[in-house]
Parts: C-alpha cells; sequence; structure tokens
C-alpha cells in the first residue's frame, strides 16, 4: 500500500495551493535530534478548547486519478494536559461522509511524530527543517513555520517521501495552514495536499455546509 495510514486523519485531502506572499528567503535550520524525535515548532495544543476545529480540502494526485475531499478536525475533549481531537471528512464527488479516529495531543511537549502521526504509524522522520515563511488563505496572510522533512515508510523502504508543512498559531486544532507531500516508489509518484479553508473557536459546521458555502467563507471569517 502505498500511502500512508495517519493516526490523525482517515485519509489526505485537498484543492489547489493557494498564492503565497513573497519573503526573503531564510535558510532553513535542521532540528536537533538526540533522541530520534524531533519537537514541533509551535505548541499547537496549549491553550485548545473544546469546541476548537479548522477544515481543510485536500487532493490526491499522480500515478492514480485525482480524487478530492473536506475534512474537519476539533477539539472533543480537554484536560489540563492534553486534549483529544476528532475528524471526519466527505468526498467530493460521492457525498460519502466518513469519521476518523481521535488522537490525543499533549498540552506542553509536543513531537512533530506526534503532530503528523508518523510515529505511531511507524514512520521515520529525518531532514528535518524549520523556517519562517507567510502563506496566504482566503485573502488573509498566516505567519507561519514552515517545516520539511523526508519520512521513510516500513513497509516500503524504497518509497521516497517528502512534505513540507505549514503550521500557524492562529488556527486552532492543530495549526494546520497548508501541506504538501510528495511519495515516490519506482516509476509511481503521487502528490497529497491539504489546505485550509476555514477554522473557529466555536463548534464547527457539518464538511458539507462548508464544501456548499466555500469560497463565500474566508479563513479571515469562517463565521
Amino acid at each position: 500500500r502505498l500511502e500512508r495510514v495517519r493516526q490523525r486523519a482517515f485519509s489526505r485531502y485537498t484543492m489547489t495551493p493557494p498564492p503565497q506572499v513573497e519573503v526573503p528567503p531564510q535558510a532553513e535550520v535542521p532540528t536537533p535530534t538526540p533522541t530520534g524525535v524531533h519537537p514541533a515548532p509551535l505548541e499547537l495544543f496549549a491553550s485548545a478548547q473544546l469546541g476548537d476545529w479548522h477544515a481543510y480540502r485536500v487532493v490526491r494526485g499522480g500515478s492514480l486519478a485525482e480524487s478530492r475531499s473536506t475534512a474537519m478536525v476539533w477539539i472533543s475533549a480537554a484536560t489540563a494536559g492534553s486534549v483529544t481531537r476528532a475528524v471526519r471528512g466527505r468526498v467530493d464527488a460521492t457525498g460519502e461522509e466518513r469519521t476518523g479516529r481521535s488522537q490525543e495531543f499533549p498540552r506542553a511537549g509536543l513531537a512533530l511524530e506526534v503532530l503528523t502521526g508518523d510515529g505511531p504509524a511507524g514512520w521515520t522522520l529525518t531532514e528535518v527543517a524549520v523556517s519562517d515563511d507567510v502563506r496566504v488563505v482566503g485573502g488573509r496572510s498566516f505567519r507561519c513555520k514552515k517545516v520539511s522533512y523526508a519520512s521513510a515508510d516500513p513497509l516500503f523502504p524504497t518509497k521516497r517521501t517528502r512534505t513540507e508543512l505549514w503550521l500557524s498559531a492562529e488556527v486552532p486544532a492543530g495549526g494546520l495552514v497548508a501541506q504538501r507531500e510528495v511519495q515516490e516508489l519506482d516509476a509511481l509518484r503521487f502528490e497529497i495536499t491539504q489546505d485550509l479553508i476555514g477554522f473557529g473557536t466555536a463548534p464547527g459546521p457539518s464538511t458539507a455546509s462548508i464544501t456548499a458555502a466555500w469560497p463565500g467563507r474566508s479563513a479571515a471569517n469562517p463565521n
């Protein structure tokens, strides 16, 4: 199986990446890895509250037919030390709704492997680099930590995977602004992108209503 199964979502999704604001190039500095676990660049769940949510579009393309979906994650439980995030999604072509597996995140000491779901899935991250960047979504600029890394699939040792991830403390329930991942195995190539389409700090709308309302809904004013 060429696409990873991650704890934090039942599948990968996105639409065409939004335009980016031009920013001066900055050198990417590898994150120290004394124990093989990489600290996340932001504590994205430190102040998370029950009902925080964000939604995103996902596009899968490459060697197989393209597919598009909409997904939403939200904080379904919260304690002083951790939060639980639930996920559900909708396949655009069929309207089929799916519920993903909930995942627990610490409020402090968040690891990149936990945030991405790679650690629980047995993937190994290498060549991790973090830099400052700006990403524009729905006319709003988000100051982000851009994280790039390579990852190794324990089931397919020869598969090459590269990921770019844009995270912002402004986005509740995990910080996702955008993600781009490319997987290559022999002659096969897959690209999976995710882009933010809405967020809020109250219970989120259904994924069907998000799909129907966008682009009328903006990330700057999701309600």
